[in-house]
């Protein structure tokens, strides 16, 4: 894989990445707000907010290994280690050498299990369930009525750049680019669009992640993302439009947020099966879903969203409107694909030297027969340490 490639492919981990944390925002909150439960004792993010929901089930990953056998395997990783080296452990002066060890091991086991459990998590089916009926049953008549051309010229033009993103796919580089680097057999335009059909999602699905996602677009609408961004360093998803007129879009998702949450709440407190709850209860939860029902209502009243629509349609208007719509656990990169770091070789820094010699990217001490061994055998060693 060449390394423009490669870089085109980390890139696109990251947006996606950033496309996640943002649904996991939004799904914290909206379960926050719902007083629902979030993690669990051990701060576990709990199956009810964030879990597995891929519809690409061939693509799934680390869905046979479990945490116990995976604590198992460690255990049984470090006591080998221990034991392999309990005469120099012995001659250690400060203990807290191996406890670092012992930290920084355990640590890179964890992080990159969970990574990679992570890989297809999205929005629990309830969550989704009651974002959808949020959209569909308040914001879009709601807004239909104080706006009755706007929304629907929105969706017209979602649907317009669905058909252009089949039609011509090459045209929109970001997906252009996910083609050439998991499509690399399907080099027809019907075969593409088969296999691209589920990366994103469709019509009112669409809507929902686009107005919910509206957190990406004011993410990266702050100065230090615009700077980042102006330098190369940023986000690959662009914005436009002023900060002032970039300050309706987060008082509109925390008024399309708490409905969500308080609907939520309604259903698992009046509408959840076999529990029951009192006339009291019941009566204060359906009173507090109306009212940010009304609060909604009023504050489109005393607002002029014309700048919001403006917003939505700059957002459909750039080759990153996919972004918006983009299915992440469906779509079939994984963390494999990601860059192996880069392994330093001593004979390459050092090649004609007969002294002892530290790595300075990692401190690594090298002998004068590891400098000169064969580069290979080398990697191995040094891999070993920087685990």
């Amino acid at each position: 894989m060449s390394t423009q490639t490669q870089d085109n492919l980390n890139a696109l981990m990251l947006i996606l990445n950033q496309v996640k944390r943002i649904d996991m925002r939004i799904a914290m909150d909206i379960a926050g707000l719902g007083n629902c439960a979030v993690r669990d004792h051990n701060g576990n993010l709990l199956p009810f907010v964030w879990t597995r929901q891929s519809f690409n089930n061939e693509h799934e990953n680390a869905s046979l290994l479990t945490r116990d056998v995976l604590q198992k395997h460690l255990s049984g990783f470090i006591e080998a280690n221990v034991a392999e080296n309990i005469s120099m452990l012995q001659k250690v002066g400060d203990p807290a050498l191996l406890v670092d060890w012992l930290v920084r091991t355990t640590e890179h086991w964890e992080r990159r299990y969970a990574q990679k459990r992570d890989e297809k998590y999205d929005i629990s089916q309830a969550v989704t369930a009651a974002m959808l009926e949020t959209i569909i049953d308040q914001v879009i008549p709601t807004l239909e009525s104080y706006y009755p051309t706007a929304l629907q010229n929105i969706q017209t033009r979602l649907e317009q750049n669905f058909d252009n993103l089949e039609k011509k796919p090459n045209d929109n580089k970001f997906y252009a680019r996910m083609l050439r680097l998991v499509s690399a057999e399907a080099t027809d335009t019907n075969e593409q669009n088969l296999e691209s059909f589920f990366w994103l999602h469709r019509h009112q699905h669409a809507i929902m992640r686009l107005l919910f996602r509206i957190g990406l677009r004011v993410h990266n609408s702050h100065p230090d993302a615009q700077q980042q961004t102006d330098t190369g360093h940023g986000s690959m998803v662009a914005h436009v439009g002023t900060r002032r007129d970039n300050q309706i879009l987060p008082t509109f998702l925390q008024h399309i947020c708490m409905m969500t949450g308080k609907l939520l709440q309604k259903k698992e407190v009046c509408n959840k099966a076999g529990a029951y709850s009192s006339l009291r209860q019941r009566s204060d939860v359906l009173q507090e879903f109306n009212n940010v029902v009304i609060n909604f209502r009023m504050w489109l009243e005393t607002t002029n969203c014309n700048a919001l629509f403006d917003q939505i349609n700059a957002i459909l208007s750039q080759e990153s409107w996919i972004f918006y719509v983009i299915d992440h656990t469906s779509v079939p990169v994984t963390f494999s694909h990601i860059h192996k770091a880069t392994v330093h070789q001593a004979h390459t820094l050092f090649p004609n030297t007969t002294q002892h010699i530290t790595c300075p990217h990692c401190q690594h001490l090298f002998t004068p027969s590891q400098v000169h061994t064969d580069p290979a055998h080398e990697d191995e060693q040094h891999e070993d340490q920087l685990i």
